[in-house]
């Protein structure tokens, strides 16, 4: 794609100021980024709060996510401490040279077929062909750089990546591609060479690295696996599973994995775990509508463990469940006041009784 040369000349003057004011001190660098280690580092505490609360309550689902939450969170602290280690070790940049960034910018159109240099927003942007990986369409993506917000030590400060025809996978939204979450690009490996490119005005080779990075997939360290694109994850343990494995409740209407999903053992129809109960007699498990409650324990009970409203437990005296008006009424009138009136009969007596035998005097010495 050809420019006009006064156009890219425009362009590369501005790039030039903009890597020139971000230019600092390395010694400043250093403690801006031993700042943000600490704040990452900071951050991780109240996780394990949080999962010693799902350990201790049994929350498998809440539990998977925080686990999602600390694996973030520690790729996050790993970035920054790269980051640290990259300006312990950086000195001094040299000047950069406007004849490189403009032809860079040559370079840059022939490469791409759309870019834009956004002078009011101070944006350079560059759009992908359309991406393709294992046979899933992520569509293509428009690769800006922040002139505004440049800093050469670290690309998630001013490199974007978003994607134009999002196909994200089930289970997080904020994900648009394997390496890329909330429009940051997991650089990996290669953050070091891209920064170094930039602090080197070499524009043209910071967007083919970027653009390299979204063509391939390290299935070592993704945000989600592309195994598990299409999956959905399951309600109770949060596991992702595959569509044609994973099971509808439609008692709950929530999707779950075979390990989580039972059946009523009367009408065969399928449920999560948490929608089927175990009937008190046979401990086999039941929907709710396959269970009754026995009209005198009030066990929840399948029809066959249950004759005329009354389980079998309690026909066969397993169960001696007083009536009420039995406890309250005996045949004479009110049975516990009779009880009562005896009791106090038998304790005036204690009191009353027998007189005590008189003490004799003991027999003086005569």
């Amino acid at each position: 794609m050809n420019t006009d040369s006064r156009e890219l000349a425009r362009w590369a003057v501005r790039i030039h100021r903009a890597l020139t004011r971000a230019t600092h001190s390395p010694t400043n660098s250093l403690i801006e980024e031993l700042n943000r280690l600490r704040h990452r580092t900071e951050a991780l505490t109240p996780h394990s709060s949080l999962l010693r609360a799902c350990r201790n309550r049994r929350w498998a689902h809440a539990s998977d996510q925080v686990r999602r939450q600390i694996r973030n969170s520690l790729r996050e602290l790993q970035y920054a401490l790269s980051h640290c280690e990259r300006a312990a070790i950086t000195t001094v940049p040299q000047p950069h040279s406007l004849r490189l960034i403009y032809d860079e910018l040559g370079q840059l159109f022939d490469e791409f077929d759309e870019c834009n240099l956004d002078l009011r927003s101070g944006i350079l942007s560059v759009v992908t062909d359309s991406v393709c990986l294992e046979g899933i369409a992520l569509g293509s993506f428009r690769i800006e750089i922040q002139l505004g917000q440049l800093d050469v030590h670290d690309p998630v400060r001013w490199l974007r990546v978003i994607a134009l025809e999002p196909n994200p996978p089930t289970s997080d939204d904020a994900v648009t591609h394997p390496h890329v979450r909330d429009e940051q690009l997991c650089t990996g490996d290669a953050t070091n060479t891209i920064a170094s490119a930039l602090q080197e005005g070499r524009i043209c080779d910071v967007f083919m690295m970027v653009r390299s990075i979204l063509s391939t997939y390290n299935d070592s360290s993704p945000y989600v696996r592309l195994d598990h694109w299409d999956g959905r994850s399951c309600n109770d343990c949060g596991s992702l599973v595959d569509p044609e494995y994973s099971f509808y409740c439609e008692h709950c209407e929530n999707d779950f994995c075979e390990d989580c999903t039972g059946y009523c053992r009367r009408c065969d129809e399928s449920r999560c775990r948490g929608c089927l109960s175990d009937c008190a007699i046979s401990a086999e498990a039941s929907c709710d509508g396959c269970l009754g409650k026995c009209n005198r324990c009030r066990a929840a009970v399948c029809a066959d463990c249950m004759d005329e409203e009354t389980c079998h437990a309690c026909l066969n005296g397993g169960n001696e469940e007083t009536d009420p008006d039995e406890t309250l009424y005996g045949p004479n009138g009110p049975k516990e006041q009779s009880q009562s009136g005896e009791n106090d009969g038998q304790e005036q007596d204690q009191d009353q009784g027998t007189p005590a035998d008189p003490v004799l005097p003991s027999p003086q010495a005569a």
